[in-house]
């Protein structure tokens, strides 16, 4: 009995760790076409992700509408205002205006300064005694 309970619950806490590490970049969104251009996501789009659609029919890309990636925009062409559309598409999850760094800017020397090798050999430098004469 307790061999099961034990394998239970490792079942169970497998299934949490499992499902906690899922992070889902698709979306969903339904909207009503009131202008010509919406902003869609924050996030970028991933190019030929997009399907727009509405009861009864779905639209095609470069024909009935256009999508700006970059800025999450899609710009109605061929599509009537006034419209109720489902738009699927996926994004990177990234924040690209975000600036990622590894280590902090303040530490980087604004100007280089050139370090000198103290063990370094230069002929004509500083030590002239020669230690054999």
């Amino acid at each position: 009995m307790r061999k099961l309970l034990t394998c239970l619950f490792a079942l169970i806490l497998c299934n949490v760790v499992l499902n906690a590490q899922q992070i889902n970049n698709t979306r969903t969104k339904i909207i009503t076409a009131v202008s010509d251009t919406i902003h869609l996501d924050s996030s970028v789009i991933f190019k030929g992700s997009v399907s727009v659609s509405d009861e009864e029919k779905v639209y095609i890309e470069n024909k009935d509408y256009l999508i700006d990636y970059v800025h999450s925009a899609i710009i109605f062409t061929n599509i009537p205002s006034g419209k109720k559309l489902n738009i699927f598409y996926k994004v990177l999850l990234l924040d690209l205006a975000k600036p990622y760094v590894h280590k902090n800017s303040r530490l980087r020397q604004q100007e280089f300064i050139e370090i000198k090798n103290p063990f370094l050999y230069t002929p004509g430098g500083i030590n002239t005694n020669d230690i054999f004469k």
